[in-house]
């Protein structure tokens, strides 16, 4: 990893004649702009190459006199930039920020002797304890004084505890404290929001990101701008809730690589550093691969007898308990003019903590499992109690080896409690996500054509989907918790388990019904078009559709909503085994 540690000036490194060059001719021609661009774009590339930081020095050094007759002056954007941080030097007062020219000396005769007249600041030479003239001098100054009188004494004690040393000069680098080292190379994407109804635009989220980040502007492709909830910024608990929403919604567009919520820093920027108002920023880390996912049956759910707490190798941890509100808790607390500290509580409500997913299962649903044979339990999942439709505080989702079985209140009126269980080979499943307003609601459908919606958001089957579908009759449940774990999981049981059952039917010829789709052994067909396998080059989905890429034109295959497809990742897994099957019967 870059450390992006304070630069210590050598003695003797290795010369770069190139980018010298570059940045002597375009200081000559007064284009320290664009000579500061090809520091930073070196720098972008090799962060600790010790020629380019000494470079950038050279080039930061830029009076007020020849800023303001410039034509083109270096910006404030770059002189922040986190990829010259090791050369900078920060007041440990008051955080001001300079450039000392003292390395230029101790890397040409390693100051055997220096001349003090009138220096920006002063530094401990055992623990580089710095002060800025202004913190020197108590910040005040005799405007009668001439420019080379000391307004400070030299050799002051170091403030610093435990120090024996005494402030005095060369002034070296100290680095910067707000700057997060990180090597550039392992970025796989940077979340913005801004606090607010604005969304930022490029270059006001440049300012934030370049200035924490080892990035540059030629870095633009892999910032997400994104919008942020108003209220969601008011402490650390519901910037974490807006940070996991960010991050789903980014997982469920294909933008960013899965598991990518385990991969991510967070860091909250105030609006003094950023210019203009408060930033959260997310910063997702490349998958690497030792971070592969496990395999559903044997970690995606840890035991139920682990004890309440953190888990080391648990797909549930603390990161996970932040989930979002709903968008009409958000508006809720809006018409009732709630404040701050009340609008935090609100969102809080709509949590559960980690360890009430380890609630055991109630007697009659153990037996019902074990009637249907479903196994060990592993987790139990409701949503948070509150005193709004208090039936629903008794629904239950309980999470099983080879099933699961729901308890759940009705949204309609009445008080009875609806209980299903449902095993991985029988079970057909449909999501409906919609990452802008957090929701995920799934449907479980059993081979007798009840649907059960549970999970947070609406739901409705029109007439020819639940034709379609086979569906006799729907269920509303309850808004359980947490439901892209529970509903990833589902879902990869249900692929892991049907799968090969299911390409052994195709093999001996039969039809497989996923809704929209019917898959044999030469090809699918939709509701109006059909095509052989070997005429599909590829099968994605966009924006909540999915679609078929024929090999030549005239060939057609009906779009489908992902949200109408059963079993939609068995789907997509038959699809890829039948191209790759008739691509190798072709060759």
């Amino acid at each position: 990893m870059i450390l992006m540690r304070r630069f210590e000036p050598p003695q003797q490194w290795n010369h770069i004649p190139a980018l010298r060059q570059r940045v002597a001719d375009l200081l000559e021609a007064g284009r320290r702009r664009t000579a500061l661009d090809e520091v930073l774009r070196h720098l972008r590339h090799d962060p600790e190459s010790t020629d380019g930081l000494f470079v950038a020095i050279g080039v930061l050094r830029q009076g007020r006199t020849e800023h303001l007759e410039s034509d083109e002056p270096q910006t404030d954007v770059q002189k922040l930039s986190a990829l010259v941080a090791p050369v900078a030097t920060e007041c440990s007062a008051c955080r001001l920020l300079w450039y000392s020219s003292h390395t230029f000396l101790m890397a040409d005769d390693g100051f055997s002797q220096l001349t003090i007249r009138n220096p920006v600041g002063l530094q401990c030479q055992k623990c580089r304890y710095t002060l800025c003239k202004k913190c020197l001098s108590g910040g005040s100054r005799s405007y009668t004084a001439r420019d080379d009188t000391l307004e400070f004494p030299v050799d002051h004690p170091c403030p610093s505890p435990l120090c024996t040393g005494k402030l005095t000069t060369p002034v070296l680098p100290t680095g910067r404290h707000d700057v997060t080292p990180m090597d550039p190379e392992e970025i796989e994407g940077v979340i913005v929001a801004r606090d607010g109804f604005i969304l930022p635009t490029m270059d006001e989220a440049l300012v934030p990101v370049t200035k924490h980040l080892p990035l540059i502007a030629d870095d633009a492709p892999l910032i997400h701008i994104r919008r942020s909830i108003p209220g969601m910024m008011g402490d650390e608990s519901t910037r974490n809730e807006l940070a996991q929403s960010l991050v789903r919604e980014l997982e469920h567009e294909g933008a960013i690589a899965a598991g990518a919520w385990g991969r991510s820093k967070r860091m909250f920027v105030l609006a003094g550093d950023a210019n203009d108002t408060n930033y959260l920023i997310t910063v997702v880390r490349k998958k690497t691969r030792a971070q592969t996912r496990p395999e559903p049956a044997q970690e995606a759910l840890p035991q139920p007898h682990a004890a309440p707490g953190l888990q080391a190798g648990s797909r549930v941890e603390e990161r996970d308990t932040y989930e979002p509100p709903t968008p009409e808790a958000v508006m809720f607390a809006g018409e009732r003019g709630l404040g701050e500290r009340e609008r935090q509580r609100a969102f809080r409500r709509h949590q559960i903590e980690e360890k009430d997913t380890y609630e055991p299962p109630t007697p009659e649903t153990a037996m019902l499992a074990a009637e249907r044979g479903l196994g060990e339990w592993r987790r139990t999942f409701r949503r948070a109690q509150t005193w709004v439709d208090k039936k629903h505080n008794e629904s239950r989702l309980y999470v099983y080896d080879d099933g699961v079985v729901v308890r759940t209140a009705r949204m309609s009126r009445g008080k009875d409690l609806f209980e299903a269980a449902y095993d991985w080979g029988t079970l057909r499943v449909l999501r409906y996500l919609n990452p802008s307003r957090g929701e995920a609601r799934y449907t479980l459908l059993d081979p007798g054509g009840v649907a059960l919606n549970v999970g947070r958001g609406i739901r409705i089957f029109l007439k020819e989907d639940r034709q379609a579908l086979g569906i006799t009759s729907v269920v509303e449940g309850t808004a359980f918790a947490w439901p892209t774990l529970w509903g990833d999981h589902i879902e990869e049981c249900v692929t892991r388990v049907q799968l090969p059952s299911v390409l052994a039917r195709i093999e001996r010829g039969e039809t497989v019904d996923f809704g929209p789709y019917k898959v044999d052994r030469q090809g699918v067909a939709g509701r109006k078009d059909a095509a052989a396998w070997s005429e599909i080059a590829d099968v994605s989905g966009d924006n909540g559709t999915l679609r078929f890429k024929a090999k030549r034109r005239g060939t057609y295959v009906d779009r489908a909503k992902l949200q109408n497809i059963a079993n939609v990742n068995l789907f997509l897994s038959v699809c890829t085994a039948s191209m790759a099957r008739a691509e190798g019967e072709r060759t």
